[in-house]
């Protein structure tokens, strides 16, 4: 990630407007059935890809309401499923039209959404020793998907990456179906 690109104005946005959900994704954690949350979520994953790979791309002006819902949502399934992407995307998809400034913007907004998240599981003690060897397990595979994504990134023309990146959403969301 290249620092120079990445929209701190647009981090600050997207995370106070995500904080909220992120209040109230923590308390729900405790609360409700995540099963059957995480099959609406990928219902909504899944459509939010389909929506952004046949809609208009490009920069729009995102109204403060369709803002404050879409980030909202991000927060709250940051903190339920370390997974608010697709709402970002949705919004990102229209701010950003350079795929460096999307990407390194986004990479530095889930550090800062992560980074909170771990806090709260450091407070609520669910990091233990076991936990912490997994961490540790995927370390490699993480760098090389890293070193991977970082080649094809540099390979790839700004609407390909896009359209992966839409794959991927697909996937990520198909994926909240399979146990």
């Amino acid at each position: 990630m290249t620092w120079r690109y990445v929209n701190f104005r647009e981090i600050g946005k997207i995370i106070a407007f995500m904080l909220p959900g992120m209040l109230v994704g923590y308390f729900l954690y405790y609360q409700v059935d995540l099963k059957f949350l995480l099959y609406i979520y990928g219902s909504v994953i899944v459509a939010i890809a389909v929506y952004t790979w046949l809609g208009k791309t490009g920069p729009r002006k995102v109204k403060l309401p369709l803002m404050i819902v879409l980030m909202t949502c991000a927060g709250l399934m940051q903190s339920l499923f370390v997974s608010g992407g697709a709402f970002v995307v949705l919004y990102a998809v229209t701010v950003f039209t350079d795929k460096a400034e999307f990407r390194a913007t986004l990479s530095a907004l889930w550090l800062v959404s992560n980074l909170l998240i771990l806090g709260q599981e450091i407070g609520a003690g669910e990091i233990t020793s076991y936990n912490f060897t997994l961490s540790v397990y995927v370390v490699i595979p993480t760098l090389f998907g890293i070193y991977l994504g970082n080649r094809i990134y540099k390979k790839v023309s700004g609407s390909t990456f896009f359209n992966m990146a839409n794959f991927l959403l697909v996937i990520s969301g198909l994926s909240c179906f399979i146990k």
